[in-house]
């Protein structure tokens, strides 16, 4: 335990998890304020934007191992929350606004899924090691 805890890893997933939340939160304030959007709305658009660029890094390899493990984890894992998207659901059912409820469900599961698959998408064809097979797309620990 001790050991993890002066791992730079750590502190490297820390810091884009930092810049990855602050981003949501600037992300949000621009759609939320100034376009007037919905916070339903909001969360949707910065969640999808989230899985394209998540998914591109899955494969996306011209970068380290560890910068791209600190994106997917720290950046990626602070600006796409699934709690914020409970919330908003929440909200809408409270407010007996069920069938917009269950679109914005089957939304996030269907645009969510295409979203993904476009970012492994680019994120293979701009890859150097594009060529090379992955059984996940991302191996975590140091392969032993």
């Amino acid at each position: 335990m001790v050991k993890l805890l002066f791992d730079k890893n750590i502190y490297n997933i820390c810091m884009f998890a930092f810049f990855g939340a602050i981003l949501r939160i600037l992300t949000f304030i621009i759609f939320s304020e100034f376009l007037n959007l919905e916070s339903i709305f909001s969360t949707f658009i910065i969640n999808m934007v989230g899985t394209l660029g998540y998914g591109y890094f899955v494969y996306y390899h011209r970068i380290s191992e560890n910068i791209r493990k600190d994106l997917l984890s720290g950046f990626f894992g602070s600006f796409t929350t699934f709690a914020i998207f409970e919330l908003d659901l929440y909200f809408l059912f409270d407010q007996q606004k069920l069938l917009l409820g269950m679109i914005f469900i089957l939304l996030y599961c269907f645009i969510g899924i295409i979203f993904f698959q476009i970012g492994t998408y680019y994120g293979k064809k701009t890859s150097l090691k594009s060529h090379e097979k992955m059984d996940s797309g991302i191996k975590f620990g140091d392969g032993k």
